[in-house]
C-alpha cells in the first residue's frame, strides 16, 4: 500500500475528482454530466442524466443528488463507476456544458 487511505480521502475532499461539466459513467449504464459539487463528499456531486443506457440521449434528463442515494428503479442505489470522455462517445462536450 503505497498512500493512507484516509490520506487519500482527504485529498479527493479538498481537490475533487469530477469536476462541473465532466461526464461521468453510472452504475446503471447512464452517462449523466456533473452540475455540481457537493462540499461535504466531493464523490457524491449533483449530476444530470442525459444518455441512456443504451447510450440515446434523454429527452428529459433526470437530475440525481448522490449524496442523498437516490435509487434506481431496481432499488439499487446510483453510483460513480467511472469518468468518461466526450469523445469516447462520439459526443461534442459543448452540449452538455450548463
Amino acid at each position: 500500500k503505497l498512500f493512507s487511505s484516509n490520506l487519500v480521502d482527504q485529498l479527493i475532499q479538498f481537490f475533487g475528482i469530477y469536476p462541473v461539466s465532466s461526464l461521468v459513467e453510472l452504475n446503471t449504464g447512464e452517462i449523466a454530466v456533473v452540475i455540481q459539487q457537493n462540499q461535504v463528499r466531493r464523490l457524491q456531486p449533483r449530476v444530470m442524466v442525459v444518455l441512456a443506457p443504451d447510450k440515446s440521449r434523454n429527452e428529459f434528463p433526470a437530475t440525481l443528488d448522490l449524496l442523498n442515494a437516490p435509487t434506481t428503479p431496481e432499488g439499487d442505489v446510483y453510483k460513480i463507476v467511472k469518468a468518461v470522455s466526450a469523445d469516447s462517445l462520439g459526443l461534442n462536450a459543448d452540449d452538455f456544458y450548463i
